[in-house]
Order: C-alpha cells, then sequence, then structure tokens
C-alpha cells in the first residue's frame, strides 16, 4: 500500500460494489498476513490510516445511503484495531479523531432509531470499532466519556442482542488493555463502572435483558472498584442494592428453569460489599441483610394463605446466597439469629407431611423441567391419574382456580380441587401431598374414601362431578361445568321401511373406549359409533 493512499481510487464510495470489493480485498490480504503469525506492522497502520480516511470522508457521510458499506467499513476496521500494532503512536494514523468519534455516533444514533436495517443489526462491530479506536486515540475516549447521548446509547445497547458480545469485549479489555492504550486501566474501568452501576436501579423486574450488565457489574466491581472506594461509597452502594433486593418481586414458575439474574447479580455485588467494608471494622447491618435472606429469597412462608414469593430455586444464586450468609454470621448475633430461624425451619419440616428431609436440594424440590406430581396415599393411583388429566386441561383448570362459589354441601369439593390446583401449579416440591383433598371426598356408602382400597376410575370420575355439580349454586354454573367434560350422546333407530327416526339424548361425563385391535382414538371412536342392523319378525 502506498504511504498516502488515494481513497477516492481504493474505496470509490459511490460505486457499491467496487466499495464492497475493496474492502473485501483488504480484509482477506489481513486474513493471509495472519496466517503466517506475524502480520506486516506497516500494513496493520497504512490500513488503519486507510480505513479511518474512508470513515472521516466527506461522500460517507450520509450514512442511510451507504448501510451496507458502514457495516463492511466497521467490520474491517475492527479487525485492523484489533491486531494491536506494536507501534507506540498509533494515534498519528488514524484520521481526523474527533470526526471519527462523530461518524461513529451517528452510527450508533441512526442503529438505535432503524433497529430493523442493516446498520440497526450492527450495533456490535460500530461500538467495538468505537471502543477499539478510543484507546488509540485520546480525542476520541474523551470524545466517547463526555458523549451527551453515552447513558442511553449504552443503555439501549446493554439490552440489545449485542449486550454479551459488547459486554464480554469491555471485560476482556478492562483486564487487558494495549500495551499503547492511551487510556490506563482504572480510568477504563471507573467509566464503565458509572455506565453499569446506574442501569442497575433501570433494569426491568424479570431482567433477562439486564443478565449481562448485572454479570459485568459484579466482575468490574470485584475486581476493579470495591478495592478503590471508601468506607462511605462502599456503604451506599449497600444501602441501595440492599433496598432493591428487598423490594424487588418476582414472578417466576417453580420448574420452569428460570434464573433471576438481578438477585444473582446483586447478591454477588452485596458480597463483595461486605468483604471490604469488614475491613473498616464497623457495625454491618448484617442481622437485616440476613432476615432479607432467609424469610424472601431462601425459606420463604410458602404456605396457600401466604402472599410471599416462592424461594429462588436456581442452584447457582442459592450457592451466592449461603456464601453471604455465612459471611454475615461472622457477626455474632446474626449467627445466633440465624441459628434460632433455622432451628424453627426445621422443626415446623418435622411436622410436615413432607417431612422426609433430605440436604441434596435436587432430590425433593421439583425439577428444572416439568410439573408437580402427586402423592400416592396407598392405593389412589387411580385418583392421581384423573387429576393429572384435569389439570392439565387449561381452561378447567383456569376455571376452577377462579371460581368463587360458594359450596353449599357438606364437603367442600370445590376448595380441595383449588387447594390440590394451586399447590400443582406453584408448588415448589416435586410432589403434592393429596391427604386433604382426599379426605374432602364422599362416597356413596361412606364418610371418606378408603386410601388403601382401589377404586375404578371411571367410578371415581362420576363421583366427583357428582359431589361437585352439587355443589353448584344454580343451573347455569352447572352448564358451565358440563362444557368442560362430556356431551350428549344421541341414539337413533331407523327404519329401513321408511324414513322415520327415533332419537334418544342423553348426557354423558366419559365413554368406553375399545382399545384392542385398535391403532389409535380415531378408529376407537369410529367403532364406538358404528350402528347395528337390527333383524325381527314381521307380524
Amino acid at each position: 500500500m502506498l504511504e498516502s493512499p488515494n481513497l477516492a481510487e481504493l474505496f470509490p464510495i459511490g460505486q457499491h460494489f467496487s466499495t464492497i470489493y475493496s474492502f473485501s480485498c483488504i480484509r482477506r490480504h489481513l486474513t493471509i498476513q495472519l496466517s503466517t503469525g506475524s502480520p506486516d506492522e506497516n500494513f496493520l497502520l497504512h490500513g488503519i490510516r486507510a480505513l479511518t480516511g474512508v470513515l472521516v470522508a466527506e461522500q460517507f457521510s450520509d450514512i442511510a445511503r451507504s448501510q451496507e458499506a458502514a457495516c463492511f467499513l466497521v467490520d474491517t476496521l475492527v479487525l485492523f484495531l484489533k491486531e494491536r500494532p506494536l507501534s507506540s503512536d498509533v494515534s498519528a494514523f488514524l484520521a481526523d479523531q474527533k470526526l471519527i468519534a462523530s461518524r461513529l455516533f451517528d452510527m450508533l444514533n441512526y442503529s438505535q432509531a432503524h433497529p430493523e436495517t442493516r446498520l440497526g443489526l450492527s450495533g456490535y462491530p460500530i461500538y467495538a470499532a468505537l471502543l477499539e479506536a478510543a484507546l488509540r486515540g485520546r480525542e476520541i475516549w474523551n470524545a466517547l466519556t463526555s458523549w451527551a447521548d453515552r447513558a442511553n446509547i449504552h443503555q439501549w445497547l446493554w439490552t440489545s442482542p449485542s449486550a454479551e458480545s459488547i459486554l464480554n469485549l469491555i471485560k476482556l479489555l478492562a483486564n487487558d488493555l494495549p500495551t499503547n492504550s492511551c487510556v490506563k486501566t482504572m480510568e477504563f474501568a471507573s467509566f464503565y463502572w458509572e455506565m453499569v452501576s446506574s442501569m442497575i436501579e433501570r433494569l426491568p423486574q424479570s431482567a433477562p435483558a439486564g443478565k449481562y450488565v448485572l454479570q459485568a457489574a459484579a466482575n468490574m466491581f470485584e475486581e476493579h472498584i470495591a478495592s478503590t472506594s471508601d468506607e462511605a461509597t462502599l456503604r451506599h452502594y449497600l444501602q441501595t442494592w440492599s433496598t432493591i433486593l428487598a423490594q424487588h418481586t418476582r414472578s417466576e414458575t417453580p420448574g420452569q428453569g428460570f434464573i433471576n439474574h438481578l438477585v444473582l447479580g446483586l447478591v454477588r455485588l452485596v458480597t463483595t460489599c461486605v468483604s471490604y467494608l469488614r475491613a473498616f471494622s464497623k457495625p454491618l447491618p448484617a442481622q437485616e441483610l440476613a432476615v432479607l435472606l432467609l424469610d424472601q429469597y431462601l425459606f420463604p412462608d410458602v404456605q396457600p394463605t401466604s402472599d410471599t414469593h416462592q424461594p429462588i430455586l436456581d442452584p447457582e444464586t442459592r450457592k451466592h446466597m449461603y456464601t453471604l450468609l455465612l459471611s454475615l454470621c461472622e457477626h455474632q448475633p446474626t449467627y445466633l439469629l440465624v441459628s434460632s430461624k433455622l432451628s424453627a425451619l426445621l422443626a415446623h419440616e418435622a411436622s410436615s407431611p413432607l417431612r422426609d428431609f433430605n440436604i441434596n436440594i435436587n432430590s425433593w424440590l421439583r425439577s428444572m423441567s416439568g410439573y408437580s406430581g402427586l402423592r400416592n396415599l396407598t392405593n389412589t393411583c387411580y385418583m392421581n391419574s384423573l387429576m393429572t388429566q384435569l389439570f392439565m386441561n387449561v381452561q378447567f383448570r383456569n376455571y376452577m382456580l377462579s371460581s368463587t362459589i360458594v359450596p353449599k354441601a357438606q364437603y367442600d369439593i370445590m376448595t380441595g380441587i383449588q387447594e390440590l390446583f394451586a399447590r400443582m401449579q406453584g408448588g415448589t416440591f416435586k410432589f403434592t401431598d393429596t391427604t386433604a383433598f382426599a379426605r374432602a371426598i364422599q362416597p356413596y356408602d361412606a364418610e371418606h374414601i378408603d386410601v388403601t382400597i382401589q377404586m375404578d376410575v371411571d367410578e371415581f370420575y362420576n363421583l366427583l362431578f357428582d359431589r361437585l355439580e352439587n355443589e353448584m349454586p344454580d343451573d347455569e354454573a352447572k352448564r358451565q361445568l358440563r362444557s368442560f367434560w362430556g356431551g350428549n350422546l344421541v341414539t337413533q333407530i331407523k327404519s329401513m321401511d321408511c324414513e322415520h327416526v327415533s332419537e334418544r339424548s342423553e348426557p354423558f361425563l366419559a365413554i368406553q373406549c375399545d382399545v384392542k385391535g385398535k391403532l389409535n382414538l380415531a378408529e376407537s371412536l369410529q367403532a364406538y359409533v358404528e350402528g347395528d342392523v337390527m333383524e325381527g319378525g314381521k307380524y
């Protein structure tokens, strides 16, 4: 490449395909050099000069018109900048630094405003080009750190599909800045800590979009910020993050493998903060934090009448919470408080129907994929199989759970089903106890069903709906209940000598389908409705 290349000839911006071909050629040449293990430094430096020169060229100012060329340009520029030429004066090979920053800012603004465009999908390479250039050009770094829209753009980027790539790049650079970087490690870490820490309070409650922000915040705080912060600053962080944890509402469904990244990130931050504050040998709100962890996150009250949240079940999050709890227990009053709470918890578990305690959480907590099963009381598999089928009918489940019908019968079947379904849907155990539900069902000839005696499932099905229908307050409620299950069976008799047809209709809850010799349910139903020819004598 010439010392002062003719950029108009190398990258004829007005000629779309020629420009793309030029970018492809220079990238191909770089790839060939990299395959040798030692790319030519002059080639890298002059490539940076040529590419940044194109970036600030007047013909390139219309971003909307040259989107594809802009994407090829930033992709190529990132490849050259990441090779980190050993020269200590890379900035001398950058074109107008203020204009470079301005042009890349314009690209990011355009990407944010038009996310569906080619440039809108290129948030990572544009930002990577800006960041790599800022580490080699002081004016670009100053422009980035004083950019009026920096908070808005960073929040958009860090909750976009490019978030993981961008934050991984920042993490990598925070721990390994180029030797010829014009920015010092602490200066770099402080700027990005300001960005990520200001976002924590603005993250959505569900926080999946902030997963990488919280990961970056926890790593940056632990590795770069906590050790240089004074006591007042650390106490401010501790108070802020503890408040967010205390006020945070959760809506995860047990068994669905949900990881609350906001909680996980905050617990990691609080743990680091507490470890550094301990060096000042002054009292900490250890008891308040311990109560928060135990009562709201680790072992909340999950009784049906409780309005508290479900416990955090993710093993990684619980591990960090236990680590923090152990750290807080170095304070003796906190240790005594935690011991008392855990003793009361174990005493409660010992009196629970689910009293088989196992220290292995995975052996008794609901699995990460699937539903809560039903406990077999002895010979109640017929009841469990039927209730599982009823539960899996989502419309029926919603109807039962949302019903406010006041039962008239002595035995409250409606409440029994509601409590059973609620535990199956929101419970945290691998199985749900059915004792209370079984006691609510009164057979025709006994006070309660005998759980030691096997019952035909069809017989139990009819008994259940007969009792449930008796609890309905009026005919409309009974009609709505019947609309979920069963129907009307019509029996027709048609004469072969005339067109007269006699019909008899009767309601049904279930039909008996033949299984033997049938490939599927459709064949079985077809056989069920097939007609018979009846013959008799004529008088």
